[in-house]
């Protein structure tokens, strides 16, 4: 998830991605969702990320387009 000012250095307009609302720590959040390239490292990929219609939350990688593409190993011990 990203911010609406995210969305518009894109170059993306908010409001022509689907709208869902979503739970999150803050509470509910209006997200719309857009499918993008992304590129981390040197793999570049299609992912489907959700943009809020506000600045007030965090960015956050999600499970369904990122996770998957990659092992990912958490180190709780921080």
């Amino acid at each position: 998830m990203f911010t609406k000012t995210d969305c518009e250095l894109l170059g993306y307009n908010l409001e022509e991605g689907n709208e869902y609302l979503v739970g999150c720590i803050s509470g509910l959040v209006r997200i719309f969702v857009h499918e993008i390239q992304m590129k981390i490292g040197e793999d570049i990929f299609d992912v489907k990320v959700g943009f809020a219609d506000s600045e007030e939350v965090p960015r956050l990688l999600g499970r369904l387009s990122i996770f998957p593409k990659f092992l990912i190993c958490f180190d709780e011990k921080i």
